[in-house]
């Protein structure tokens, strides 16, 4: 049985960078896979309406059979009500069903990534219609690895996902956004992602990986599930 696959970020790129390799693999195995993004950047080098017609031609690149739009404003989560963030991931998870999950850990130096993660995990609390099966969080290039070194926002990977035959393809999809790369040794530079993905994939003992938090997963072995 196939899989049907959400990742939510805060930002357009935040869904290649943190998860891209994974979400090639996810498609190429023939799972659907849908994104959805709940800012629409262009607080940085491109604007929003240049990021949104990017994400299209990246989500048609991998093969991402729908992008979901919140229009939330970048870099300004926090000042919408939680609850209006957690009310339109609940509205798309009604309608998608999907099994498995993605989205920022919840430690992360940018404040969107950390509310985003906060309002998903609020979403796919489990209920008495069809639960998510897995939820995983992972870390963003060029955010996460600045964040402060303490104990409860460090990010910790507990699962990796050989991405060695899907590398190349990850870093196409990236330069689809075309103003976000940045020079060596910013980490959201090619170089940097490479270096990345080889630094995760030694951590496993792969060439390159992906590196997710599980934070939960059901398992049935039986018909008494819940309706």
């Amino acid at each position: 049985m196939k899989d049907k696959i959400l990742v939510v970020v805060a930002h357009p790129d935040d869904e290649i960078l943190g998860v891209g390799g994974t979400m090639i693999l996810h498609v190429d195995s023939g799972d659907e896979m849908r994104v959805m993004l709940l800012t629409s950047g262009g607080l940085g080098s491109s604007s929003a309406e240049e990021l949104r017609d990017q994400s299209e031609e990246c989500a048609r690149f991998i093969g991402v059979s729908k992008v979901y739009y919140c229009g939330f404003p970048d870099q300004h989560l926090e000042i919408k009500p939680l609850i209006e963030i957690i009310q339109a991931i609940e509205r798309v998870i009604a309608e998608y069903e999907p099994d498995v999950v993605y989205t920022h850990y919840h430690g992360d130096l940018n404040i969107d990534h950390r509310i985003t993660s906060n309002a998903v995990l609020t979403a796919v609390r489990p209920n008495k219609k069809k639960n998510v099966q897995r939820i995983y969080t992972f870390p963003v290039n060029s955010s996460s690895e600045w964040t402060s070194p303490f104990p409860e926002t460090t990010f910790i990977p507990n699962v990796y996902v050989d991405i060695s035959t899907c590398l190349e393809k990850k870093i196409k999809a990236f330069e689809i956004y075309r103003r976000e790369k940045r020079e060596f040794p910013h980490p959201r530079s090619i170089e940097g992602i490479r270096v990345a993905a080889a630094r995760e994939g030694m951590n496993a003992g792969m060439k390159a990986a992906e590196s997710f938090a599980l934070i939960r997963e059901l398992k049935y072995y039986n018909q008494n599930r819940l309706p």
